[in-house]
């Protein structure tokens, strides 16, 4: 057997001598001619030739650092532009972009792809690109350190208005190993091997006044110092404006408290006879929500205009539903209820509360909130000006400020004035009572106090009414827009709701006031919210050493 594993060896020895050293990417040679003018432009042509070996590809992409900094830190933006290109000396279309502080340039079909050795030549220039360090002097990162491939031979050769001095440098960044050979004679320098990650820099030094033109530290031009104190200005405007919003509805929320507290609270033992629970429940908190839309259409079941079903109980792995039909017309109740009604069966007798319609039923619910707010205002109890949304929109304002102050002010900063102007508006705009309201708030409060007391409090009331099915039915309404409605229910354990409760289908061996309340308030609540919701996310060029410079880069295949 150990014969068979020396064949095995041999013939595997054998393939792997035999396949070419071209079968890997590479460049097998960079050369690049630099022209420098007396302006003190910079001309180069690179001849790059790229080895795709076996790989098919579509061409190479080339980039260009064209934004630079210096080892004190200064920073330098030469013109730079694509001049030309051609692919085995003919000229191609290419596509050229930025990426960050780099120009890009793609060459290639991508309809097509090639194999094996191609000469790309690449033309561009630089506006200026000499700086003035002991004489006109010119730092040229040649290959730069950001090709994918090695590179097997590079050069550069260097024309200018008179011969230059010249250094070079390659290997690792940094490195002060001048690994290179310079033809003082023909300006030309030479290096091989320039591994990936490597780089290959040339140093031309000229007597200074060589060039007419040196390249300068980019310095910031005096009219964006301008635009930057307006913007300052502005930002700083837009916060001081949402602060000064955050302390009108401070202001406002505050007497609009001192006021509540002026109020003398007395049990009553009735709704006020000029409110829906719909209206009560706005009323007692400034708020038009959910809570309200559910207590609507409770009421409209006790009042005998529609019959509520839970047609599948909740369990562990079920979620209840329920099915709402029509008795009669809604035309006995008031606007705003006869509203939310005909929205919600949209023309239908019965209805499932998960098959309403959510493309047109949340709108319609905004809708009907904000004719709570104006049915209030109109009835004399808020002033005109009052819009209920302002606390949400105050509330968001704590977001921007912080948002302001971030690191990423001009990002979001400017923003803070028309957000703060609006602000400004709409905390004027906070809701506020009028002394009618105030005085209707009391009673609603008195009328919650009655709905939610105990039992050993209840007694405290005298003249309060005897507890009967139908006075269960008729308050819980308003219970549920109040937020009291399981103290409510507490009320009338022992006591045999079901007799008042033709307007609810469900389960009747568990027909207590306590089961019923959070069966409605719990997931009757939940279907119809669910129900209701839309459908719908570089280095520096001191010198010395490898790496640095101007031009640089990198690339390879596509």
């Amino acid at each position: 057997m150990k014969w068979l594993k020396r064949v095995v060896l041999a013939v595997v020895v054998t393939a792997a001598m035999s396949v070419p050293a071209h079968a890997a990417e590479q460049i097998s040679n960079f050369d690049s001619k630099v022209t420098v003018q007396q302006s003190g432009r910079v001309d180069v042509v690179e001849t790059i030739t790229y080895d795709f070996g076996y790989a098919s590809r579509h061409g190479i992409y080339r980039y260009i650092p064209v934004v630079y900094r210096d080892d004190k830190g200064n920073l330098f933006k030469p013109g730079f532009s694509f001049d030309e290109v051609s692919v085995d000396g003919q000229a191609v279309d290419y596509t050229t972009k930025n990426e960050g502080d780099n120009k890009v340039i793609k060459i290639g079909d991508p309809n097509r792809t090639i194999t094996g050795s191609h000469v790309y030549t690449i033309t561009y220039h630089f506006d200026s690109l000499l700086v003035d360090k002991d004489g006109d002097l010119l730092r040229l990162n040649v290959t730069g350190r950001g090709w994918t491939v090695p590179i097997t031979k590079a050069s550069v050769t260097i024309n200018g208005p008179s011969t230059p001095k010249l250094f070079c440098y390659a290997g690792l960044v940094g490195t002060k190993n001048n690994d290179c050979t310079i033809n003082s004679a023909t300006s030309a320098v030479t290096t091989t091997g320039v591994g990936i990650g490597n780089d290959f820099t040339v140093e031309a030094l000229w007597p200074a006044g060589t060039v007419a033109n040196l390249l300068l530290p980019y310095k910031t031009p005096w009219w964006v110092g301008v635009l930057f104190l307006l913007a300052v200005v502005y930002i700083l405007t837009g916060v001081g404006l949402i602060i000064a919003a955050l302390v009108r509805w401070v202001g406002i929320r505050g007497a609009e408290k001192r006021a509540q507290n002026d109020q003398t609270i007395i049990a009553q033992y009735g709704p006020p006879k000029d409110l829906n629970p719909g209206e009560l429940g706005v009323l007692s908190d400034n708020k038009a929500t959910l809570v309200e839309v559910t207590a609507t259409l409770i009421q409209a079941a006790v009042l005998g205009y529609i019959k509520i079903e839970q047609t599948v109980e909740k369990s562990l792995l079920k979620k209840a539903e329920y099915t709402l039909t029509k008795l009669k017309d809604f035309t006995g109740l008031s606007d705003n209820e006869q509203y939310l009604l005909t929205a919600v069966f949209g023309g239908a007798s019965t209805i499932a509360l998960k098959d309403i319609d959510k493309t047109t039923v949340p709108a319609a619910i905004k809708k009907y909130q904000s004719t709570l707010n104006e049915t209030l205002k109109t009835k004399g109890f808020y002033t005109k000006t009052s819009k209920f949304s302002t606390p949400a929109a105050i509330g968001g304002l704590f977001i921007l400020i912080f948002l302001v102050f971030t690191p990423f002010v001009f990002l979001v900063g400017f923003a803070a004035l028309p957000i703060g102007l609006y602000a400004y508006k709409r905390a004027g705009q906070t809701p506020r009572r009028t002394a009618e309201g105030l005085t209707s708030w009391a009673y609603v409060e008195g009328f919650k106090l009655f709905l939610s007391v105990t039992e050993k409090d209840r007694l405290a009331f005298t003249d309060a009414p005897a507890r009967t099915p139908k006075q269960f039915s008729t308050f819980l309404p308003y219970a549920i827009a109040l937020g009291v409605e399981k103290e409510w229910a507490k009320q009338f354990e022992g006591i045999d709701v079901a007799k008042s409760m033709g307007w609810y289908g469900g389960n009747a061996q568990a027909f207590t006031a306590g089961y019923l309340v959070g069966t409605l308030s719990g997931s009757f609540a939940s279907n119809v919210a669910s129900s209701v919701a839309p459908e719908t996310s570089s280095g520096g060029f001191g010198g010395g050493s490898s790496g640095g410079g101007f031009s640089g880069g990198g690339g390879g295949s596509w």
